[in-house]
């Protein structure tokens, strides 16, 4: 299996490098970082002008690949923006790999599970597991959250709770997995992981207001942003549906008011486009 992907990794080169994968948000956020555009972060606008920048090639996108991630992971990327995108995806791409191996190599073996194969071949395995590969296919950072869960695991079962709880912290870039980890943790018993995780999440909470200042962080995570917009699926759903019928799209200025009030008036049951546009999309 591992050869196997590594076959299709290198088929899906060409659409890797042109930016069709997740590594085009996270290079943004290091691009908007490395030019001083912080503030900027979650601004769609911003992200998609640097995205066409370097994947104008991406057909299937009409916006940004959205920068999803607190701050404060923006400055892992910053150093790849110095490069063009297809090189900081093979370097990340090699880095990767390497903390893989580094994963792997640290990660507790409790007996009776000692290790009875190299950490080479172990690595090799890995790399037969879909998750691995979908994670390299799209230039994904799961891979750098499994390091730092090992790297938790490891200091766990060396009794060393207080750096667990910190080095656990570190992995606050998907805080919806590493939060109710460190919450069942102290409930566990091991309250000393949070002498640890509380003032580093602290550290990576300021460092994020550095980044993009106080009001960013808040406002992204506020903001609607699976609200319909102009340009936006459905939208260009409606758009294309409309157009197919009278040759007309809608107006702009009448999409950009309130684009949920728009969809709500052209779909209600009562309106002529209602009863033919499920017709229309299954048709397509």
């Amino acid at each position: 299996m591992a050869l196997a992907n590594g076959i299709e990794l290198w088929r899906q080169r060409k659409s890797m490098s042109e930016g069709y994968g997740d590594l085009s948000a996270l290079y943004t956020a290091g691009v908007l970082v490395q030019r001083g555009q912080g503030r900027s972060l979650y601004d769609r606008r911003e992200q998609w002008r640097v995205q066409q920048e370097f994947a104008p090639a991406v057909a299937i996108r009409k916006g940004p690949m959205p920068y999803i991630r607190p701050p404060f992971e923006a400055l892992l990327f910053v150093p790849l923006a110095w490069l063009p995108y297809s090189a900081a995806l093979a370097v990340w791409s090699l880095f990767k790999l390497a903390l893989l191996y580094v994963a792997v190599a640290i990660l507790p073996r409790p007996s009776p599970f000692a290790r009875t194969y190299p950490v080479w071949l172990e690595v090799a395995l890995c790399c037969g597991l879909f998750p691995v590969f979908l994670d390299f296919l799209q230039g994904q950072d799961a891979i750098l959250l499994l390091l730092i869960v090992a790297a938790t695991l490891n200091r766990l079962h060396a009794g060393k709770d207080v750096a667990a709880g910190a080095t656990l912290a570190l992995g606050l870039f998907k805080f919806h997995l590493v939060l109710p980890v460190a919450i069942v943790l102290w409930l566990s018993g091991r309250a000393r992981i949070l002498a640890g995780f509380v003032p580093v999440s602290a550290a990576l909470i300021a460092i994020s207001c550095v980044v993009s200042g106080v009001s960013v962080p808040l406002a992204a995570s506020t903001r609607r942003d699976r609200r319909p917009r102009p340009g936006s699926e459905a939208l260009e759903t409606l758009n294309q549906y409309r157009a197919s019928r009278t040759g007309v799209r809608i107006l702009p200025d009448l999409a950009s008011g309130d684009p949920d009030e728009l969809l709500r008036h052209q779909l209600r049951p009562d309106s002529a486009d209602h009863s033919t546009l499920a017709e229309w999309i299954h048709s397509r």
